[in-house]
C-alpha cells in the first residue's frame, strides 16, 4: 500500500528592506547598538579561538614536553573563560555608558524644554498667574510734546495701556510700556487745536 507523502508549501520569503540612510547616520536604540557592539565581539573572539588549531596530544609528542594533555587543556579553557568573561564585561560597560549618554540627552532636552516655558523666559503668563490690578489716572497731553507716566503701583510684567480719549478726539498714543511706567506722545503739530492740548484719563490692566 502506497503512502501519500504531503509536502509543507515553501514559505514565501518578504523582500528585505533596502535603506538609503547611509549607515553612520542611520538611528537606532541605545539598546541595539549596545547588543550589537557585543555581539560582533563574541564573534571575533569565537574567530581568533577557532582560526588555528593543534591537537593538545601532538603537540606535547613533537615538542618532548613532560607535561600531561588534561594539564595543558584546563590551561586553555580558563584562558578562554577569562577571555569570554572580558569581553562580556567591555560590552555590558559600553551598554552603561550608552544608557548614561541616553538619559544624560533625554535630561538635557527636558531641561531645555522646562526653561524655554518658563515664565521667565519669553512673554509673560496669562492673568491666571497673579492678580489682576487696574489702575487709572489723568495725564495732560500738548501737542507735539511726549512724557512718561508712572503706575501708583508696579505691575509684575508690562501691562496692557490705554488712553481713553486716544483715536476719538487727539493724536496722542502710548509709545512705550514698562511694569512701572508708560511713555507718551502727541502727534499733533497745532498748538492751537484744543483737543490735542488737554487733560486725557488712562487705564493700565496686568498681573501684579
Amino acid at each position: 500500500m502506497m503512502k501519500q507523502v504531503f509536502e509543507e508549501p515553501e514559505q514565501q520569503k518578504l523582500p528585505a528592506q533596502v535603506s538609503t540612510t547611509p549607515p553612520a547616520q542611520t538611528a537606532v536604540t541605545p539598546k541595539e547598538f549596545a547588543e550589537a557592539v557585543a555581539s560582533i565581539e563574541n564573534q571575533r573572539a569565537a574567530k581568533s579561538q577557532t582560526t588555528e588549531t593543534v591537537n593538545v596530544g601532538d603537540a606535547i609528542q613533537q615538542l618532548g614536553l613532560s607535561v600531561r594533555a588534561d594539564e595543558v587543556l584546563s590551561v586553555i579553557e580558563y584562558r578562554r573563560a577569562e577571555e569570554l568573561r572580558r569581553i562580556q564585561q567591555l560590552a555590558s560597560r559600553r551598554r552603561r555608558v550608552v544608557n548614561v549618554i541616553g538619559k544624560t540627552v533625554l535630561a538635557l532636552s527636558l531641561l531645555l524644554n522646562v526653561y524655554l516655558l518658563s515664565p521667565l523666559h519669553g512673554s509673560a503668563p496669562p492673568a491666571a498667574a497673579g492678580v489682576t490690578v487696574v489702575q487709572g489716572g489723568t495725564l495732560h497731553s500738548i501737542s507735539g510734546q511726549s512724557g512718561t507716566v508712572h503706575f501708583p503701583q508696579p505691575y509684575r510684567y508690562a501691562p496692557n495701556v490705554e488712553i481713553l480719549d486716544e483715536g476719538q478726539f487727539g493724536k496722542t498714543r502710548v509709545t512705550h510700556i514698562t511694569n512701572s511706567d508708560f511713555t507718551w506722545e502727541n502727534t499733533s503739530t497745532d498748538p492751537t487745536d484744543i483737543f490735542n492740548n488737554a487733560d486725557m484719563p488712562w487705564k493700565a490692566e496686568g498681573v501684579r
